[in-house]
């Protein structure tokens, strides 16, 4: 299924990046509001949390009535809290059930928004990561040279037992996406190296097991050297600007996503 997924989300967002990353990011945020809103309509008590909000309204309504008598604003306080505690039970069930779709979504936009190719000329760190319980005096793993020109290895394996891990220094000789080849114990295994402008798929990590396949899924697991665990490529982080300010794609997502759901609820007749 994540395979799916990820050649789902490959044939939606290769033509967005077309158009750069922050519309890109308004589109499937407006996708994702709308999703969200009618699994939340679907699977919430809707007309108990309709009931929940007014009642805390009518609370308020009470402290602001009889806002001179301490007595009174002190049962309203209570009440709100109470009808507030009542809304949020509505709402914990679908709010669950949302944190499925909303994580799968998370994990398969990364790739796109969370990090820019390298450029050609650039220098990058490529590391491979020993699994847990390998050999901590590392095993002699190798990076070969590109057949295509990609890319050059600029330095010999820099060995960092406490880390459990390899490292090289890498030029970037060209644009387009290449491999980097390694081998161990005569073992062969790659990682897609990514180079050039626009808005290509990202995978700083191969990994193995189930866990790196939902948390990586660019890229299969790595299932041909047991020894390694991972093989990381350093890319630079692609920031979003609002107001001035800097911050993660997600957090840029969960904003865009958070107000037009605020925006579209209504229209979509869905209390929330």
């Amino acid at each position: 299924m994540n395979r799916i997924l990820a050649a789902v989300f490959a044939a939606v967002l290769a033509p967005l990046g077309a158009v750069g990353p922050w519309l890109a990011l308004g589109v499937l945020s407006l996708v994702t509001a709308v999703v969200m809103l009618l699994v939340f309509r679907l699977v919430s008590n809707q007309a108990g949390i309709r009931r929940a909000k007014a009642r805390v309204v009518g609370q308020l309504l009470a402290i602001r009535l009889f806002k001179d008598d301490p007595w009174m604003t002190v049962r309203g306080l209570g009440g709100a809290l109470r009808e507030n505690l009542g809304y949020l039970r509505h709402a914990l069930f679908p709010l669950l059930v949302m944190m499925v779709p909303v994580g799968l979504i998370l994990v398969h936009l990364d790739p796109w928004f969370a990090r820019t190719p390298l450029q050609p000329g650039a220098v990058t760190r490529v590391a491979v990561v020993v699994a847990p319980g390998a050999d901590r005096s590392l095993p002699a793993v190798e990076l070969h040279p590109s057949d295509t020109g990609a890319y050059r290895v600029e330095t010999p394996p820099l060995r960092i037992p406490s880390l459990g891990e390899i490292d090289w220094r890498v030029r970037v000789e060209g644009a387009g996406s290449s491999e980097l080849r390694f081998s161990v114990d005569g073992k062969t295994f790659a990682k897609e190296l990514v180079a050039g402008t626009g808005m290509p798929r990202v995978n700083a990590v191969r990994s193995r097991g189930l866990l790196g396949a939902l948390l990586y899924p660019g890229e299969p697991t790595l299932e041909g050297a047991p020894a390694i665990r991972e093989v990381v490529v350093d890319y630079p982080a692609r920031e979003f600007t609002v107001l001035g300010l800097s911050m993660p794609w997600w957090l840029a997502f969960f904003l865009l996503t958070l107000v037009l759901a605020f925006l579209l609820k209504k229209p979509l007749r869905v209390e929330a």
